[in-house]
């Protein structure tokens, strides 16, 4: 690392092409621009003195796919530290942009996942499924009527959901 002298103290680093190649993958993943990024590293590194890792950083968009809730409800979600203390990382012009570590958002969700019982046949209704989604009821029946989760009718006409379908639903949709 060298330091540029003028007006501000800037610092120049010499990257190899599959570094910089890692960076530009994880700021787009994130939302945010390769700049706002590098410098999110740089304050990790300076703050640390150690070598920054690289978590994945998805912005609130993402994060409101991911949990099957609304921007705004993400936002108070980041208000009140739900994601904790170093779930959260600002980045932009005043820091006015938020991007969510995904560890935080796994760790979130395992707090607030349910355990259901599984039924001898291996499946569960909507409702239980919901559940173990953290999703709503019409969001389940949507993803069954799109084709995007298989499910099948029991003798009674309700719909019955395999588990293993519903992890094959969630490691594929990052839920």
């Amino acid at each position: 690392m060298q330091e540029k002298k003028g007006r501000k103290k800037q610092i120049t680093i010499r990257l190899d092409s599959e570094l910089f190649a890692a960076l530009r993958m994880y700021a787009s993943r994130s939302g945010m621009s390769m700049s706002a990024f590098s410098e999110s590293v740089l304050r990790q590194f300076a703050a640390s003195n150690t070598p920054p890792r690289y978590e994945e950083v998805v912005s609130v968009r993402e994060a409101a796919y991911r949990l099957s809730k609304s921007r705004r409800t993400i936002y108070r979600m980041i208000k009140n530290g739900e994601f904790g203390p170093d779930g959260c990382i600002e980045y932009g012009k005043d820091h006015k942009g938020v991007g969510i570590k995904a560890s935080a958002i796994k760790e979130y969700l395992n707090r607030h996942t349910k355990h259901i019982e599984v039924t001898d046949d291996g499946c569960l209704s909507v409702k239980e499924s919901a559940v173990y989604m953290i999703a709503s009821e019409d969001t389940v029946y949507g993803w069954i009527r799109k084709g995007m989760l298989k499910a099948h009718k029991n003798i009674t006409g309700r719909w019955r959901i395999e588990h293993a379908e519903l992890d094959r639903f969630k490691a594929e949709h990052h839920y």
